[in-house]
């Protein structure tokens, strides 16, 4: 299945502007070859010329199939400039999360070439260099076993998954290693059969209101089909917002001062979960709403209160949530991840099979919430995950 095919067609549109920029001057464009041999005299910013490329889809090399897709990606993300202009690139650096490699590669101009080797050091600056260097360094990240995937399931180009992990925060406190969380997930999530060029992540300063926005009402639904697989991922703050929005999630560029109007409403994204013609959905969570701590401090002056989280009952969105209304989602320091995330991760691994080898989002949950539990205790405190529905077929679809 090609993606972008499916998914933007093939439309009007070109970056040939952007290329020719953003390669040296005597790179040949991608598509020369053709229009010498199958499109003679056509110009190769015209319509005319890009419908003269299709109409011979067997003759096209892979760089020139490449440019044409990006052309349709131009297209549909940013309609309202002309074809290859300047303001054309600029939209679609302004989307570059969204765009697939090889259109991110026409945008972006080749690493420079490396520097020259340095001359060698002098004895003395040699000496004084090895001394810097026997300087005890702060310890490496932790990593553990659950962070590499012990399994390999084979592709399925009809899943897709969107993966938002915030660590840090302007004028709030991190969510730690809510960063490290996300990346482990999107290597299970690789594992698991997701095409990496399937799986949006958006992690750090690029974790942004618009950016999950355009992921939840734009990106999957142009993508995904009835057999789709979809899930989301959240790692990062979580916050209980006022009035009936009830909880949200806080993305990079909200700060302080309004914290609960630029939190991204949970009941919004699981409206757009639920409207995706997607046959299952999966939304993880591993924050937390209450305000009693942990992911999900409270601001100054409000108290911690219970938080429902879960989607509403009867859709096809399944929940699993990192713990219940009044509590808080806690980390694991020594491994270096949130406390459901690193079960999960255990659970996919192997700890979490039923009879016969499969792995269900029910059995994963059981395992997972039983680990919780006992870990939270050891920090006494109580965290206990959710899972919505609890049981039924949605939840006993073998993961893997």
């Amino acid at each position: 299945m090609a993606v972008l095919r499916r998914a933007f067609g093939v439309g009007p549109g070109v970056l040939l502007a952007a290329f020719l920029l953003a390669r040296p001057a005597a790179a040949e464009p991608p598509c020369a070859p053709e229009t010498r041999e199958s499109c003679p005299g056509q110009d190769p910013a015209s319509e005319a010329f890009r419908d003269c490329l299709r109409s011979r889809p067997q003759g096209l090399s892979a760089a020139c199939r490449g440019w044409l897709d990006c052309a349709a990606e131009e297209r549909y993300f940013c309609p309202s400039w002309p074809a290859g202009s300047a303001e054309a690139r600029r939209c679609m650096f302004a989307h570059e999360n969204f765009l697939s490699p090889p259109c991110r590669a026409l945008l972006r101009p080749p690493p420079p070439e490396p520097a020259p080797a340095p001359a060698p050091e002098p004895p003395a600056a040699a000496a004084s260099t090895a001394a810097a260097a026997a300087v005890p360094q702060a310890p490496a990240a932790p990593r553990t076993t659950a962070d590499e995937p012990k399994y390999r399931m084979p592709e399925f180009l009809d899943n897709f998954a969107v993966v938002v992990g915030v660590e840090d925060y302007a004028g709030l406190a991190p969510a730690p290693f809510a960063l490290r969380d996300a990346q482990a997930v999107r290597a299970h999530l690789l594992a698991l059969g997701f095409p990496a060029d399937n799986i949006l992540s958006l992690s750090g300063a690029e974790a942004t209101r618009t950016a999950l926005a355009e992921a939840l009402s734009a990106w999957l639904p142009h993508l995904i089909d009835e057999e789709s697989t979809v899930v989301f991922y959240f790692a990062g703050r979580g916050a209980r917002l006022p009035g009936p929005r009830g909880a949200g999630l806080v993305l990079a560029d909200a700060g302080a001062s309004d914290l609960p109007s630029a939190s991204y409403p949970l009941k919004q994204v699981y409206a757009e979960l639920q409207a995706l013609k997607a046959r299952r959905v999966i939304a993880i969570l591993d924050t937390c709403f209450s305000g009693a701590g942990g992911r999900c401090p409270a601001p100054a002056g409000v108290e911690a209160s219970a938080v429902d989280a879960a989607p509403a009952a009867g859709g096809k969105v399944v929940y699993l949530g990192a713990a219940r209304g009044d509590q808080f989602a806690g980390v694991l320091e020594a491994q270096g991840h949130g406390l459901l995330t690193y079960f999960l991760l255990r659970g996919l691994n192997g700890q979490a099979e039923e009879r016969g080898g499969h792995v269900t989002i029910a059995s994963l949950y059981d395992y997972a919430a039983s680990e919780v539990e006992d870990a939270a205790q050891a920090q006494g405190r109580d965290q206990t995950p959710r899972l919505a529905p609890a049981r039924g077929p949605l939840v006993r679809v073998p993961l893997r």
